[in-house]
């Protein structure tokens, strides 16, 4: 896999952080909400490498087939902040189970606008 430019990750970041806060308004999970500020915060500072890509391109798969497969999504947010967390850790050397793995092949790029790739 080619590395991601730091431009670019940052646009999927946002996209899938963005995904994530979405659910979270319309579940208004308040007590997840103190978790999702420090992870967001903490995600901007990951660096540009192949698991941080493939972690927000499976939370992004993950809410595209649930949407499209008319799911519900309250199971979403547990595992989507659950590999924000394990995200974190990069540098362990038995790496981390994303539970959201197995949706990146449902992760589709942007296409309404300039970063049509991501």
């Amino acid at each position: 896999m080619v590395k991601m430019s730091l431009s670019d990750l940052s646009v999927l970041r946002e996209r899938c952080l963005s995904l994530v806060r979405v659910e979270l308004k319309a579940c208004y999970k308040g007590e997840l909400l103190d978790e999702y500020i420090t992870l967001t915060l903490q995600h901007r500072m990951l660096p540009a490498v192949p698991l941080v890509e493939e972690t927000y391109k499976g939370i992004i798969g993950y809410y595209n087939y649930l949407q499209k497969n008319g799911r519900d999504t309250t199971l979403f947010l547990q595992d989507a902040l659950h590999d924000l967390a394990e995200c974190l850790h990069i540098e362990r050397k038995d790496g981390y189970s994303p539970r959201t793995a197995g949706y990146v092949k449902f992760y589709e790029p942007e296409t309404n606008n300039k970063n049509r790739n991501l």
